[in-house]
């Protein structure tokens, strides 16, 4: 391979990540300016995602312990239902819970994370037992009435949690889409473009340097 197909393959090769600036001294400390920034930038970012991947696997961590509390809590809930409803008369249990309702209420309130706002919700009533009469019912439906209102708080919670994961993924894969654009694009871009002005700049200091010179010994030729 000669010199100058080499020359020019990695003129080429450093032509890819160059971006469209003068070759100037000027430019030189404009672009080593902005690779500290993106530099620091690029850090601060890294930081981020490291904090967010930390709080998202303590959250799946939590959602875990809780579905399956939930989950378990739920199973024993609805067996004892099935129960009640199969020692009852055919449509008593509905008629009996079809009653007065006390509605749940729930706020939602927020909690700041980095720059997220993550849902946190609150219990401001929770519902009261139905009233219903002991004739025709069993114990399984007093069990799974209380139980459920029991597990209910740790549904809600379950809930919570679930709204923060989705949140927290779509951060981190927002910020890593930014990481991976600093890392693999844009400062390498900057590092190969001041890369590039650097070698103009020595050509053109070598040409002047060989212009004096010629004309040096034009002059000591006279």
């Amino acid at each position: 391979m000669s010199f100058s197909f080499a020359f020019f393959a990695l003129h080429f090769k450093l032509r890819l990540m160059i971006l469209a600036v003068n070759p100037t001294r000027m430019e030189l400390l404009k672009l080593k300016r902005r690779i500290s920034i993106a530099r620091r930038g690029h850090k601060l970012l890294k930081d981020k995602q490291d904090e967010l991947m930390r709080k998202f696997l303590a959250m799946i961590d939590t959602a875990r312990s809780l579905r399956s509390e939930v989950e378990g809590a739920l199973k024993g809930i609805f067996e004892c239902f099935t129960r009640a409803r199969s020692l009852s008369p055919e449509g008593f249990i509905d008629v009996q819970l079809g009653g007065r309702k006390s509605p749940l209420e729930v706020a939602a309130k927020k909690d700041r994370f980095l720059n997220l706002e993550l849902l946190r919700f609150e219990i401001v009533k929770l519902v009261e037992l139905p009233q219903y009469g002991f004739f025709a019912t069993t114990s399984d439906l007093d069990l799974a009435v209380v139980n459920f209102r029991k597990i209910l708080p740790k549904m809600i919670e379950l809930a919570e949690v679930d709204i923060r994961i989705k949140l927290l993924a779509e951060e981190i894969k927002t910020t890593r889409r930014r990481v991976n654009a600093l890392e693999y694009i844009f400062i390498p871009g900057l590092v190969d473009t001041v890369k590039y002005i650097n070698m103009k700049l020595t050509e053109l200091e070598r040409s002047n340097f060989v212009r004096l010179m010629r004309v040096k010994e034009l002059l000591e030729a006279r």
